[in-house]
C-alpha cells in the first residue's frame, strides 16, 4: 500500500496547520485512515506518485482571460509519433477539432517498463467564458478534463470603480424584523417597508442573513447557516396577507377569523423572541389551503404558467421530496429506511409518484418566496439602489440536510466543518455542516456551480461566509479532531467570476478567522472583496487600524452576527455570553479575555480622538471607560469611525441603531443561548421616530 501520508496529501488533507494562536499541530494516521474512509475511496492499488500519468490529464483545468493557454498532458511516448487532437465541447455546442502540432517536453518517465511523455502546448480557447470539456485524442488513447474559462475579476460596476465612490448599507437580520402586521417573524413585506426608509436617506445596499429553507420543526436549532438547503428560500420569510391566495380563499378567512388563530398570532407577534416551530407550522396551516385555493382557480393562468416552469427543477423537486418525507420520518435522513435514505432513480421515480401532491404543495410555498424576494429586487432598483440585496452563501451544507442527501456522493458525510481553537473560541468550533470532497469535486464542479447560479439570482451583491473554505476548510470527526483538507482555490476564484458577471453581483469574501499566507492577496486581485471588521483589525502594537489602511476593494463594519453590537461590545455581552455558556475552558480565559476588552476599550478611545469621530460624547466615553455602563452616542462614535475608511462598502448593524446590546449567535452553542431569535425592540414602522434618519445622516457625511 502506498504511505498514508502521501496518499492523503494526494486527496487535499495538510500533514500539519498552525493555529492562530502560532501553536503547530501535526495530523496523525488515525485521523488521516478516517479521512479516507469518509472519501470511500480504494486506495490499496493507486498508484499516486504517477496519477496525472496515467490519467493523461488533470481532472480540472482553469484559466483566467489573461492567463496564457498552455494545457500540460501525460500520454506513452510512442503516442506522439502519431496524430493527437483536442476538442472543446459546451452544453451548448461542439467546438472544431484541432490538431496539436507544436508541443514541449517538459519530462519524460519509465512506468512499469513503458516510457511516458509530459507535453505542453497552446490552446486555441473558445471565446466566450464558461465551463468546457476538452478531448485528447492520441492513437484512440482518449482522455478529457473539465475547463474553466473565466473572465480576470469578479463583476464590480465600472462606474463605482471609476470614480472611487464609497456606498453605505444597513445589515439586517430578517427574522429579527418586527412589524405591527408580521405572523410573528420578519417577512418580506417588513423588508419593504425598510427598505423604502433607508433608500430615501442614502442606503445603496441592505444586507441580509442567509435565506435558505429550514426544518418546519425546529426549536433551538435554527442558524440559517445550517438549513435543509442554501438554494430555495425559507418560506418562513412570506408574508401571507399580501397574497390573492390569502385574501381570496374562503377556507383561509374561515380559519383566520377564529379567535383562536387571533390569540395564537398575538402571542407570537409581542414575543421578543422568535418561535420558529410554531410560526412555520402556523403559516404551513394557511398555506395548504392557500394552495388548495391556487389549484381550484389558477390553472392554466400565467401565474399557473410561471409555477409549472419554476418546479421544473430536478434539485427543487428533490428538496420538495425531502420536505415531504420529513413529515413521517426521522430528521436525520441517515435513519430512514434504505428505499428513502438511498436516492437511487429507482428509488427517486417511487417516492415521487406516492408524493405527488405533498411535492406540488411544497414547490408551491418555494415559489411564493421566490417571487415575493423577486419583488423586493424590483422594488430596490426601482428606488434606485446601486447595488440592492447583499445576500450570504453559506461555505457548508447541513449534514442532514436535503443537500447532502441528494448529492451524498459528493459530501464527506461522516466529517464536520469547524474551525480550531483560537483566543475568542478556546474549545475551537463545529457547525454541523458537511464538506464537499475536494478530488470528487474537481470532475466537473456541478455542485458548487448550482449553489453559485441560485444563490445570485436575486443578489446585487454575495458574501461568501468562511471564504477561506475555498483554499482550505478544516476538517473535525466526532471526536473533535481535525485537519485542514486543501480545495482548488484558482478552480473555485474562476467559476464564482463567471457566474458573478452573468448575474451582475458583486462578491464579498468572509476573510476572517486563520487565513492561509498569500489568501487575501489572491481574492482581492480577483476583485472577490474582503470584509473587514473593525473589532478586529489592529496594529501590531494593539491599537486599532487608522481608517486610512482599509483597502478599497473591501467591506468595513463594526462587527458582525457572531460577535458584540456595538454596546454590547463596550459592555462585555459577548464575553459574558460565552462565560454563561462555558466556551470557556479555564476560568483564567475569561479573566484574561475581560482584561483584553479594558485595554481596547482605552485604544477605541485614542483611535476615535485620532479621527474625531466622538458625537458629543467624549466625556461620556471616559466615564464609563471600565465598561460598566454605555457611552451615550456611542453607536454614533463608532460607525462614524468605520464609515471613514477607505473601504468602498460600509454596513451599518441594524441593532447599533436601536442600541442593542445582546448578540445575535454565540459560535458553538445551541441549546445555552437563543441564537438566530433575538427579534429588534422597535417596530419597522417606528424606525423614523428612532433617529433612524438623523443617524443616517451622520455616517452618510463619512463617507465622503
Amino acid at each position: 500500500m502506498n504511505n498514508i501520508k502521501r496518499i492523503t496529501e494526494f486527496f487535499g488533507l495538510s500533514s500539519s496547520y498552525t493555529d492562530k494562536m502560532g501553536i503547530p499541530h501535526n495530523t496523525n494516521n488515525k485521523l488521516r485512515e478516517e479521512f479516507l474512509k469518509s472519501l470511500n475511496y480504494s486506495t490499496d492499488k493507486m498508484d499516486i506518485e504517477n496519477f496525472l500519468w496515467h490519467n493523461g490529464i488533470s481532472e480540472s483545468l482553469s484559466f483566467f482571460k489573461s492567463d496564457k493557454k498552455i494545457i500540460d498532458i501525460y500520454l506513452p511516448i510512442e503516442y506522439l509519433k502519431n496524430k493527437i487532437t483536442y476538442q472543446f465541447i459546451s452544453d451548448k455546442k461542439n467546438f472544431p477539432i484541432q490538431q496539436i502540432k507544436n508541443y514541449k517536453v517538459v519530462e519524460n518517465k519509465l512506468i512499469n517498463k513503458v516510457k511516458y511523455s509530459h507535453i505542453q502546448f497552446n490552446a486555441i480557447f473558445p471565446n466566450d467564458f464558461g465551463y468546457y470539456t476538452l478531448k485528447i485524442n492520441a492513437n484512440n488513447f482518449k482522455f478529457q478534463s473539465f475547463v474553466i474559462f473565466a473572465p480576470d475579476y469578479c463583476y464590480f460596476p465600472e462606474s463605482i470603480e471609476k470614480n472611487k465612490q464609497k456606498l453605505l448599507g444597513l445589515g439586517v437580520q430578517l427574522y429579527a424584523l418586527r412589524s405591527k402586521s408580521d405572523m410573528g417573524v420578519g417577512d418580506f413585506t417588513a423588508l419593504k417597508k425598510l427598505i423604502k426608509q433607508v433608500s430615501k436617506m442614502g442606503c445603496d445596499f441592505v444586507g441580509l442573513n442567509p435565506l435558505g429553507a429550514m426544518y418546519k420543526d425546529s426549536v433551538s436549532d435554527v442558524s440559517p447557516y445550517r438549513t435543509l438547503s442554501r438554494e430555495y428560500l425559507n418560506y418562513l420569510y412570506i408574508d401571507l396577507t399580501v397574497e390573492n391566495d390569502f385574501k381570496e380563499s374562503d377556507y383561509v378567512q374561515k380559519y383566520i377569523s377564529t379567535n383562536s388563530f387571533k390569540k395564537e398570532v398575538e402571542i407570537l407577534r409581542n414575543s421578543d423572541i422568535v418561535d420558529y416551530k410554531k410560526t412555520l407550522n402556523l403559516k404551513l396551516c394557511i398555506l395548504e389551503k392557500m394552495y388548495r385555493h391556487f389549484c381550484k382557480t389558477q390553472i392554466n393562468t400565467s401565474r399557473w404558467k410561471r409555477f409549472l416552469k419554476f418546479k421544473d427543477d430536478e434539485n427543487l423537486i428533490n428538496l420538495c421530496l425531502f420536505e415531504s418525507l420529513l413529515e413521517t420520518n426521522d430528521d436525520f435522513w441517515q435513519n430512514w429506511q434504505p428505499s428513502k435514505k438511498n436516492l437511487t432513480l429507482k428509488n427517486r421515480n417511487i417516492l415521487i409518484k406516492e408524493n405527488k401532491r405533498k411535492i406540488d404543495f411544497y414547490a408551491y410555498c418555494h415559489f411564493i418566496a421566490k417571487e415575493q424576494l423577486l419583488s423586493v429586487v424590483n422594488l430596490c432598483k426601482k428606488l434606485k439602489m446601486k447595488v440592492g440585496l447583499y445576500l450570504d452563501m453559506p461555505i457548508g451544507a447541513a449534514s442532514n440536510g436535503a443537500e447532502v442527501w441528494q448529492n451524498q456522493n459528493a459530501f464527506a458525510i461522516n466529517m464536520d466543518i469547524g474551525t480550531p481553537p483560537d483566543t475568542i473560541r478556546p474549545k475551537g468550533q463545529t457547525w454541523g455542516l458537511c464538506p464537499l470532497k475536494p478530488f470528487d469535486l474537481k470532475k466537473d464542479y456541478k455542485v458548487f456551480i448550482h449553489l453559485l447560479q441560485k444563490t445570485f439570482e436575486c443578489a446585487g451583491a454575495l458574501r461568501i461566509d468562511h471564504a477561506l473554505g475555498l483554499m482550505r476548510l478544516f476538517w473535525v470527526n466526532k471526536y473533535g479532531n481535525g485537519a485542514y483538507v486543501n480545495y482548488n482555490l484558482k478552480d473555485m476564484i474562476a467559476i464564482i467570476c463567471i457566474e458573478s458577471h452573468k448575474h451582475k453581483c458583486i462578491v464579498i469574501g468572509e476573510d476572517l478567522g486563520n487565513v492561509p499566507d498569500g489568501f487575501r492577496e489572491y481574492i482581492g486581485k480577483h476583485k472577490l472583496l474582503s470584509n473587514k471588521i473593525l473589532f478586529r483589525q489592529k496594529d501590531k502594537d494593539g491599537a486599532f487600524l487608522s481608517t486610512k489602511k482599509y483597502p478599497y476593494f473591501s467591506l468595513s463594519q463594526v462587527s458582525t452576527h457572531d460577535q458584540a453590537t456595538s454596546c454590547g461590545f463596550w459592555v462585555n455581552s459577548d464575553i459574558e455570553a460565552n462565560n454563561d455558556c462555558n466556551l470557556y475552558p479555564k476560568k483564567s480565559q475569561y479573566i484574561d479575555s475581560l482584561k483584553e476588552r479594558q485595554k481596547e476599550r482605552v485604544a477605541f478611545i485614542k483611535a476615535l480622538e485620532k479621527q474625531n469621530c466622538f458625537y458629543h460624547n467624549k466625556d461620556s466615553f471616559k466615564s464609563c471607560v471600565n465598561g460598566n455602563c454605555v457611552p451615550k452616542n456611542l453607536e454614533y462614535s463608532f460607525n462614524m469611525y468605520g464609515a471613514k475608511t477607505g473601504s468602498c462598502f460600509y454596513m451599518i448593524r441594524i441593532e447599533d441603531i436601536v442600541r442593542q446590546t445582546s448578540m445575535q449567535n454565540v459560535p458553538s452553542t445551541v441549546d445555552e443561548y437563543p441564537n438566530w431569535r433575538i427579534k429588534l425592540p422597535v417596530y419597522v414602522e417606528n424606525f423614523s421616530t428612532q433617529n433612524i434618519t438623523q443617524f443616517f445622516k451622520e455616517i452618510k457625511k463619512c463617507r465622503k
